[in-house]
Order: structure tokens, then C-alpha cells, then sequence
């Protein structure tokens, strides 16, 4: 599962440090491959975790779980940048929709 999270968050550091103009990367992975990916890992991580601390119990597994949440930690980590990234982009098109939609009225009196 480990493996799993850190090859996850090498795609999206990829993605995160790709420039506007780089489409290749940017293309290879949409925004809801990325959303899908995440989410199958959590829902895989937090399937399995109930699995072993039902048979094994929580006291025999903490020592386990150090990787597992340092690997967990880096993923929300590098889905940070992505996140800021995408609502710089919604912001300039939220701006440009605005200032669109003002002038429009402006034009208009009545």
C-alpha cells in the first residue's frame, strides 16, 4: 500500500511542477483521474486498516503504521500545490466573468 501512495505522489508532484505551457504532462493525467486515484487509495487504505485491526487488534499494528502515515502525509502534502494551482485558475476565470458581465451592464442604460 505504500508503494501504492508513493507512486501516487510522484504523479502528482509531476503534475504540480509541470509549467502552464508542458501539456503533455498535464493532459496525461485530468483533474478526475487524479480525484479518482486519491479517493481509491483512501477507501483502500481505510478498507484494509479495518480488516487488520479487526484480526489483529490496534496495539500490534502501531508500529507498522509509521510508513503507511508518512506516505499518507506526503500524498495530502503534494495535493496542496495542485489544489492552490486549481483555484488560481478558477479565480482568473472568475475575474475575467466578472469584469465580462460589468462591462455588459455597463453598456446597458436604461
Amino acid at each position: 500500500m505504500t508503494k501504492l501512495i508513493n507512486d501516487a505522489t510522484k504523479k502528482v508532484n509531476a503534475l504540480s511542477e509541470s509549467k502552464p505551457s508542458d501539456l503533455e504532462v498535464r493532459q496525461a493525467t485530468s483533474p478526475t483521474a487524479l480525484a479518482t486515484l486519491v479517493t481509491n487509495l483512501l477507501l483502500e487504505v481505510g478498507g484494509a486498516l479495518n480488516q487488520i485491526i479487526g484480526t489483529l487488534g490496534l496495539t500490534s499494528l502501531l508500529g507498522f503504521l509509521n510508513p503507511l502515515v508518512a506516505s499518507l502525509s506526503n500524498l495530502l502534502l503534494s495535493l496542496r500545490t495542485v489544489v492552490d494551482q486549481l483555484l488560481a485558475l478558477v479565480q482568473q476565470l472568475l475575474d475575467g466573468l466578472l469584469v465580462g458581465l460589468s462591462n455588459a451592464l455597463a453598456g446597458l442604460n436604461l
